[in-house]
């Protein structure tokens, strides 16, 4: 697997991800380990009996794990943490007569964010002093994408549907919400003096686009801040076009290695649904975003410092 193939099959984990929340994101979860390994055996929830917070194990290893998927997270830290405590305890008080418990994991659906792992270390630190014969550990989505990766070419497309990679098409589910925006602000730039960017310029110049690629980069970053604002309340549908903006400019540059006005290209065409004017210009606005975060495209390279003999 090269190193462009492996970012395409991740984007598509991240797309899942980002679908699921709750009991979809528990079956998921509980797909990939059945497929990891042999001795898992999940545990699913019998009317007011429940599955006395066990969403899995694996009684060879005496490893459980718990799943916690909220819709948004870090609304939830505090639920979590008392999550995590309670419902280990629930779990010890009926599975460890049954099959000791060694090690158990707290899996939470972060949505890559990260930053959520030391809101948890108390309530860790705080079970590993009361029971010192277990493990306790989280699995974040990272962690869970790397178990994925861990299985074969089959078992990942049993999973997740992956098509061929030489023949990958832009989904563009959920563009619409954002041309619907773009086209109801009504911002005249008639006769408006746009700010130059020399950190935008200096990119332009790294990855030596064209003038009419520049052009088109400059005009969509005037609406950035407009569409920065609709990000805020649907940080979700950013993160899954940016996954799939990523994913086709991996694409291009196998495509066009040596040609990045070309990519460009490649990515505009491929991500508007129809070659209609509008449509065409909010794609460039949301690529005109991705690529000052620098998901597609290269971020220029910042000179080495020298060193005490070089200077």
């Amino acid at each position: 697997m090269t190193k462009a193939e492996r970012k395409i099959i991740s984007s598509f984990f991240k797309n899942k991800i980002y679908e699921c929340e709750g009991q979809s994101y528990e079956d998921f979860f509980v797909r990939i380990m059945v497929e990891h390994n042999p001795n898992f055996q999940s545990v699913p929830a019998y009317g007011n009996i429940g599955d006395r917070k066990n969403d899995g194990y694996d009684k060879t290893t005496g490893t459980y794990y718990q799943v916690y998927a909220p819709r948004i997270l870090s609304e939830r830290i505090r639920e979590a943490k008392n999550k995590l405590n309670e419902d280990f305890r629930k779990l010890y008080n009926y599975w460890n007569t049954i099959y000791e418990i060694k090690s158990y994991f707290f899996v939470v659906n972060d949505k890559y964010k990260h930053g959520v792992e030391p809101e948890f270390n108390k309530a860790i630190s705080e079970l590993e002093s009361e029971f010192p014969n277990i493990t306790f550990g989280l699995l974040f989505n990272k962690n869970l994408e790397d178990i994925f990766f861990e299985l074969s070419d089959f078992k990942r497309n049993e999973i997740i549907y992956i098509p061929d990679y030489e023949n990958i098409e832009f989904d563009a589910s959920g563009l619409n919400l954002v041309i619907e925006h773009l086209i109801k602000l009504k911002t005249n730039y008639l006769g408006y003096k746009f700010p130059e960017d020399p950190n935008r310029e200096k990119k332009i110049a790294f990855n030596n686009l064209g003038e009419q690629a520049s052009n088109y980069i400059r005009f969509g970053s005037y609406q950035k801040s407009e569409l920065d604002q609709y990000f805020k309340k649907n940080s979700d549908l950013k993160e899954n076009l940016r996954i799939k903006f990523s994913t086709l400019y991996q694409k291009g540059k196998t495509l066009f290695p040596d040609n990045s006005d070309d990519i460009y290209t490649y990515i505009l065409r491929k991500a508007s649904p129809k070659e209609e004017q509008y449509i065409v210009n909010a794609v460039i606005v949301l690529m005109s975003m991705y690529f000052e975060t620098c998901d597609i495209f290269e971020e220029p390279l910042e000179p080495k410092p020298k060193t005490l003999f070089e200077q």
